[in-house]
Parts: C-alpha cells; structure tokens; sequence
C-alpha cells in the first residue's frame, strides 16, 4: 500500500510503503526492489534507517543512519546501501567516516 504525502526541503515526494515512511520515492523504489530480491533469497535481513554511532578516540562525532542494511547470498560482507537525489557535503564526510571506522562492510551508493 503506497501513500504519497508533501515535499521535504529537497523537492523530493515523500512516500508510504507497507507503513514505512520514506523521505523520497527514490528510496521507496528502492525500498521495493530490495523487498523483492529478499522474496526471491538473493538478499536478507532487510533494515531501514539504521543508526551507526560514528566515533573517534571513544567521542562521538555524530550518528550515521544508512538507509538500507542487508546481507547478500554469495556476499561475505553486510551491504550498506543508499540512495540519494542530491549528495551533501553533510552526507560526504559522513559516508567516508562511515567507511573509515566500518571498513568491513560492503558500500553501496545510488543516484536518482
């Protein structure tokens, strides 16, 4: 069941899918098409908005919420994936301290 609601400050369309609330229908798409390679066993443990805590030296810098978090069938390494219409200076430096300090997962970056 899909819901469209207003635009966020980016001029994306917000959506409702399957109760999730997603800021863009990009990432509602994505949403769906990661649902479907889970149905299908080629992807597992689907997560939506999962929080990492970005630290350095034991101080917390800030929190990085990854939009999607799954394993892959022939994949040793968690996937972080995103999707982005726009890519910030904010999200810049957060997807490298992310990939800095989790050097062990898999990135996984997708443009509108």
């Amino acid at each position: 069941e899909m819901r469209r609601r207003s635009r966020n400050k980016f001029g994306n369309k917000k959506i409702t899918i399957d109760g999730i609330n997603f800021p863009s229908l990009l990432q509602g798409r994505q949403y769906q098409g990661l649902k479907l390679l889970q149905a299908s066993g080629q992807i597992f443990k689907l997560q939506h908005e999962v929080p990492f805590r970005l630290e350095i030296e034991g101080k917390l810098i800030c929190i990085y919420r990854a939009d999607f978090v799954y394993e892959e069938r022939d994949n040793p390494k968690v996937v972080i994936h995103e999707a982005k219409g726009k890519e910030t200076a904010v999200f810049r430096l957060k997807w490298k301290l992310m990939k800095a300090l989790y050097p062990n997962f898999e990135y996984r970056l997708v443009f509108r």
